[in-house]
């Protein structure tokens, strides 16, 4: 399944690609492509990166090429959806927020670690326990949408 979408890189996550053959061959017929710059495949968690010249091939044109190469790869929603009827975007960002879920989580934790080490140094021992919990949480929710990184 097509993980993100963003002008010249698409990533491709999908449990068939941590077979070294069929990545390998994937690869190769990618790089063949006219307008492919880069592939870089990651048999460990089955993605693919793939960095295309954006004034020499489109994106729905690689999705179309990694469609054919492996069935299913596109996104469950592009299936349905008409043609152009979702604008390109970031993964996983909600329509009514402007960050994606990996930012909010990102901000949140530097934001929370900032404040409490800010927190030190005017000596609010209590707001620096309540922002160090908060980076807690954060880095939990941080570790939980990586676990399958984490624990492989």
């Amino acid at each position: 399944m097509i993980a993100s979408v963003i002008d010249g890189r698409i990533r491709l996550r999908d449990p068939r690609l941590k077979d070294s053959g069929l990545i390998s061959r994937i690869t190769s017929a990618l790089a063949k492509q006219p307008g492919i710059e880069e592939v870089i495949p990651n048999p460990r968690v089955g993605s693919l990166l793939v960095r295309y010249e954006t004034g020499l091939i489109a994106s729905p044109k690689v999705a179309e090429v990694l469609e054919r190469l492996l069935p299913g790869a596109r996104r469950p929603e592009a299936a349905s959806a008409p043609s152009g009827s979702k604008p390109p975007g970031r993964s996983g960002a909600s329509p009514c927020l402007p960050l994606s879920r990996r930012q909010c989580t990102h901000l949140g934790m530097m934001v929370s670690l900032a404040g409490s080490l800010a927190a030190l140094t005017v000596k609010s021992k209590t707001l620096h326990v309540q922002l160090g919990i908060l980076f807690v949480a954060f880095s939990l929710i941080h570790m939980f949408d990586k676990r399958q990184r984490l624990l492989a």
